[in-house]
């Protein structure tokens, strides 16, 4: 589906123009379900629904609603404007699934625009009547920026207020007094600091023996296993859109054993000794340290769950770590943000406003502490490095997938809502529901309260750090940065928003460590108390994860991979479908599956634009045919019910026990049956 948005942008497109303006409704029958589509979208004039069933095939042209065209076998019919939204009822044969886009003509204003907004994951199966309320916030490849009259008032308000946090920041900064008194030693805590790693490395030790690798965690393993070259692991990671680093450690431990648990107790390490190093230099109360060893993302989502970022955690602790207690050491600061740039793009992002930060403060902090040119040039040189490695490993192949590649036009209100909710989500990371948790917030059906939550706890911050406005200035800078990175390009849940969290905790430590240096005094006890508050929601949030994903599997893959073995389906051929999903359960199973929607056989998933969605139908019909040519039994795994289509196989069991609700599995049997007349005596 994803290669033909590429199709559909470039020869839908010509045909467009001369569309009706109104849109019609098909006549129905008996054996048709009529399927209301609607679009939300102020900012638009005109919008096109493209579209088609089971695959993007056409239906009959009498079934069609008026207007609709053809060009390379894909309807497109104009949709109705409606209030706000954009509306469009179709009619199709009961059960068929639509595959649809939708492609932006027009704005509001008349402004003649090509927007194309599709995702894969459109496609509902229309078993009944239905009205489909599409709210998307996922306009890609295109650089014209919508926006509606709300969202520019958003933009705007939010504009000018960051606009007066970073002048008060460089007022501050230009008109702070550089006297100060001598330094004092760091706040450093070995024992206690030794007993908390050690307590978090065996409770951590205890859930992850526990817990069910999802996808991801699993994909990165797959793809060190499968590489018996560097070349090969350069080649299968190039589609990640991650630097090579946690690829290259995981090629590394690949070579001592195929099984993840070495992969997840690596990752363990890497979490404990982050939480080492924040226990026994970082500038907090005890019971503040206590708070983030056992907080959400220093005990669960950047230790429990075996990911790159754990990597660039531990590379900003240290930088912190070392910039408070041996400031003069500036270019082993530069050694390990270049190693954070070579995590994630989250990481690179903070890596490189701290480097700018410390380059700022090389030049502010002279008379006290000179800092020669060949250490200015040699922090430029080392993060300049990093950065190079990063981005020649990063470049997106030609054939990659176009939502990979591609970059969010959207500056509409809701969806920037959305971005900046993040930082609630993610300072106080308390889950809606249980057992449900992850990727969810306490006030997630009150997104507006969020949205100003979010704005005050921005502004809180900042103000927070006014007396060290140089570090006020790297937070500012750092958070937009990492809210603009999110909202046009990538935003796939709290293991990327934490990013935020991680800031916020950087500029408190650099800021608290400096303020032992300028005659300001201690914390106050606001700040004292607002700091505790936090990093105690994080406590709480960590312990219900842990718990949670002790009591209940995080993903389905492994208990669906253990009834496969347990029941002798292994030798048979697997299907599944959707197979950036099932892959959890052909990597448990180490064993190749057929993936319908790609037409290929693999373990991970390669995010190359050749896939399309595939109806529940065609899978079974898939399913028959290489049953019937490799004359052996064929088990589908399916991560959704195939509703009418499988009725007519048989279902061997379902999976719905899982905290992450996407990876739930459906195990149906198709047997091989030889032909009548043959085998067996010859006759």
């Amino acid at each position: 589906m994803i290669l033909l948005i590429a199709a559909v942008i470039g020869l839908v497109c010509p045909a467009l123009p001369g569309l009706p303006a109104h849109a019609g409704s098909a006549p129905t029958s008996p054996s048709t379900t009529t399927v209301e589509i609607r679009y939300p979208l102020p900012a638009a004039g005109e919008v096109i629904l493209v579209w088609g069933v089971n695959g993007w095939r056409q239906i009959p042209e009498d079934m069609r609603p008026s207007g609709t065209v053809i060009h390379q076998k894909v309807m497109a019919t104009p949709m109705a404007r409606k209030d706000n939204s954009f509306v469009l009822t179709v009619a199709v044969e009961s059960g068929a699934m639509i595959d649809y886009g939708f492609l932006v003509k027009q704005t509001v204003r008349g402004t003649p625009v090509e927007v194309w907004d599709g995702d894969y994951a459109y496609g509902p199966t229309t078993t009944k009547p239905d009205i489909v309320t599409v709210k998307s916030t996922n306009l890609y490849q295109n650089p014209l920026v919508l926006m509606d009259r709300t969202g520019m008032l958003f933009v705007l308000g939010l504009g000018v207020m960051v606009t007066a946090l970073l002048g008060i920041a460089l007022w501050s900064l230009w008109s702070q007094s550089r006297s100060g008194a001598a330094r004092e030693p760091s706040y450093d805590d070995a024992r206690f600091a030794t007993v908390v790693a050690v307590l978090a490395f065996i409770i951590g030790m205890v859930v992850i023996l526990h817990h069910e690798m999802w996808r991801d965690e699993l994909q990165a393993w797959r793809i060190a296993t499968e590489s018996r070259t560097l070349s090969d692991l350069l080649e299968n990671s190039r589609y990640e859109g991650h630097p090579l680093l946690w690829y290259l450690c995981l090629y590394v431990l690949s070579r001592v054993s195929h099984d993840p648990i070495l992969m997840q107790v690596f990752h363990l390490g890497i979490g404990v000794t982050a939480i080492f190093v924040i226990c026994r230099f970082a500038p907090f109360t005890r019971w503040q340290k206590a708070c983030l060893a056992c907080g959400y993302f220093f005990f669960y989502e950047y230790l429990i769950l075996s990911r790159n970022y754990a990597l660039g955690v531990l590379a900003l602790v240290s930088f912190c770590a070392i910039r408070a207690k041996w400031p003069d050491r500036i270019l082993t600061c530069a050694v390990c943000l270049a190693v954070m740039i070579n995590t994630s793009a989250f990481g690179a992002m903070i890596a490189l406003a701290c480097g700018g930060w410390l380059l700022l403060e090389s030049f502010r902090g002279a008379d006290r502490d000179p800092v020669s040119v060949m250490s200015r040039v040699g922090v430029v040189l080392v993060l300049a490095a990093g950065m190079a490695v990063a981005m020649v490993q990063t470049a997106p192949p030609p054939d990659n997938s176009p939502r990979m590649q591609g970059w969010s036009a959207a500056v509409l209100v809701e969806p920037l809502e959305r971005t900046v909710s993040a930082i609630w989500k993610t300072y106080v990371p308390l889950p809606l529901t249980l057992p449900h948790f992850w990727n969810t917030n306490l006030l997630d059906e009150m997104p507006r309260l969020q949205t100003i939550l979010s704005i005050g706890l921005l502004a809180s911050a900042a103000l927070m750090l006014r007396r060290t406005p140089s570090v006020m200035l790297l937070y500012l800078v750092a958070t937009s940065g990492l809210l603009l990175f999110m909202h046009f390009k990538v935003n796939h849940g709290i293991r990327h928003t934490g990013h935020l969290f991680l800031v916020l905790l950087a500029c408190l430590w650099l800021s608290f460590s400096e303020r032992r240096v300028l005659t300001f005094g201690f914390r106050s006890t606001a700040v004292t108390i607002g700091v505790t508050l936090l990093f105690a929601s994080h406590a709480v949030a960590g312990a219900l994860a842990a718990v949670t994903d002790l009591a209940l599997p995080f993903s389905a893959g492994k208990e669906t991979a253990a009834f496969i073995q347990r029941r002798g389906y292994v030798d048979a051929t697997l299907v599944g479908s959707k197979y950036f999903i099932v892959s959890t359960v052909a990597n448990y199973l180490d064993r190749p599956m057929y993936y319908a929607e790609t037409a290929h056989f693999g373990t991970f998933s390669r995010w190359k634009g050749q896939r399309s969605a595939v109806a529940p139908a065609d899978l079974v019909r898939t399913a028959r045919e290489m049953a019937h040519v490799n004359r052996k039994d064929v088990l589908m795994v399916v991560s959704y019910d195939l509703g009418v289509a499988g009725e007519t196989v048989p279902l061997l069991a379902s999976f719905q026990r899982s905290i992450f609700t996407e990876e739930r599995y459906w195990l149906y049997l198709i047997p091989y049956q030889e032909p009548i007349g043959t085998g067996g005596d010859g006759i």
